[in-house]
């Protein structure tokens, strides 16, 4: 179901208005994340080495994440569905000049490396299958030129059986102390296939709990000690079936702690878990890049502390759509998916906010009405006397905090409202039912 609509953004000269619906309430939640302990060392800096310092440590602070990388190998044998996987995770198709090609007749005979073009730090590896002509057993690891210690953690995956191979695998994962987990892909045919052997008694999580059953004693009598908690079942091509919602919260949560921010900002926005982990990810930044505007408006040159605040913010906000899928290149891209024109499927989300992003001017006008709204004093309430032993004049700083979380939450319903969109169409479109009389 659509999130609720939003009430349209007015702008009325010279008149306070009640916060936009969908507005951050209370102004505790700024200071969740640490950011009370990053204060102190902030206002060191200040102590030691005066503003100009303290903008380049908290800048430091905001780009560390761009220096991390993620590291997942993904081993199976040919058409397993490893490559449609690599893209899914991606948010890339075979198209794509960077996605994996797909097909039945796909082998992988060396180790390729996949990315997003836009989002480096998650680097996807597709491994030769195990006990193939060119990687025997013996000398698998010797042959692919890569040692185990070069990733952080394995997926193993199948779309049948999991063979004596990729038990193996395993097991040699596991001697060497590190996480793996089991992937068995096109469950989707599987359901298609039991509805026409038994279309009186089918049932769809009969399916799924017997797959499930069947790897884990797979691996049970392989001697490969493995939670069912760590068996994902998947449609690569409907990320909101199955496990893969799952799958992904469990690789974010797993994944090292220092790298898990790099991780979720690398991710594409495709399934309501991944949407949340960003929206906590870009929530955290929201006090550092308030306290960068805020610092800059300071500026003693007429107009170019509020250019360079505006522009921060601005910059800031269109990250968000990016992040969360809903930038007009994707639009665009999800809508030919679908058959639809892009101002349709925008209707369909109910997207009413796009105008905001269209050139700062525009999100100025969305600060400036924000700026008189009751949300804003009670932020400055929590925020001020805090915030403002740091350094004096930084009056905007409720009001850039404000504005980011009101545009963080707008575009958190509309990601999610364009995920239920395709959702409810990919449902349509594979539907048992429907696909058996085409």
């Amino acid at each position: 179901m659509i999130a609720k609509e939003q009430e349209e953004i007015s702008y009325v000269p010279g008149r306070r208005n009640e916060p936009a619906q969908n507005t951050p309430k209370g102004g505790t939640w700024i200071f969740e994340h640490n950011f009370v302990e990053k204060l102190k060392s902030y206002m060191a800096t200040v102590r030691k080495g005066g503003l100009s310092e303290l903008q380049q440590q908290v800048q430091n602070d905001l780009d560390s994440w761009k220096a991390i990388k993620l590291h997942i190998a993904l081993v199976g044998q040919s058409g397993s569905g490893k490559s449609a996987l690599i893209n899914a995770m991606l948010g890339l198709t075979a198209e794509d000049e960077s996605g994996a090609d797909c097909g039945v007749t796909e082998t992988t005979e060396k180790v390729k490396m996949y990315c997003h073009p836009e989002r480096l730090n998650l680097v996807l590896w597709d491994l030769p299958g195990v006990d193939t002509p060119n990687f025997t057993k013996e000398r698998y690891w010797e042959n692919v030129k890569k040692n185990v210690a070069d990733f952080d953690f394995f997926i193993i995956v199948s779309s049948g059986s999991f063979k004596e191979s990729d038990i193996w695998f395993a097991k040699d994962i596991q001697e060497k102390e590190k996480k793996f987990f089991f992937v068995r892909t096109q469950v989707d045919l599987d359901i298609i296939k039991d509805k026409l052997a038994y279309p009186k008694t089918y049932k769809e999580r009969n399916v799924q709990e017997t797959v499930k059953k069947y790897i884990f004693n797979q691996l049970k009598k392989g001697n490969v000690e493995h939670s069912g908690e760590k068996i994902f079942l998947v449609n690569n091509f409907d990320t909101s079936a199955f496990d893969f919602q799952n799958m992904m919260n469990v690789l974010i949560k797993q994944a090292p702690t220092l790298k898990r921010e790099a991780f979720v900002m690398s991710l594409a926005a495709g399934t309501q878990v991944v949407i949340d982990e960003k929206v906590k990810v870009l929530e955290s930044r929201i006090p550092k890049i308030a306290l960068l505007g805020s610092l800059s408006s300071a500026i003693p040159i007429p107009g170019t502390g509020l250019a360079v605040e505006l522009g921060l913010l601005y910059c800031e906000a269109k990250m968000y759509r990016e992040q969360l899928g809903i930038d007009e290149d994707s639009l665009i891209k999800m809508s030919k998916r679908m058959g639809l024109d892009v101002s349709t499927f925008k209707d369909k989300m109910q997207m009413k906010n796009h105008l905001m992003f269209v050139s700062a001017t525009e999100f100025l006008k969305v600060m400036s009405y924000l700026a008189t709204s009751e949300g804003v004093e009670t932020v400055a309430k929590y925020t001020v006397p805090i915030v403002g032993s740091i350094a004096a004049g930084m009056i905007s700083y409720p009001v850039c905090c404000y504005t980011l979380k009101h545009v963080l939450n707008t575009c958190k319903t509309e990601a999610s409202n364009a995920k239920t969109v395709i959702g409810d169409w990919l449902c349509a479109k594979t539907d048992p039912d429907i696909m058996l009389t085409q």
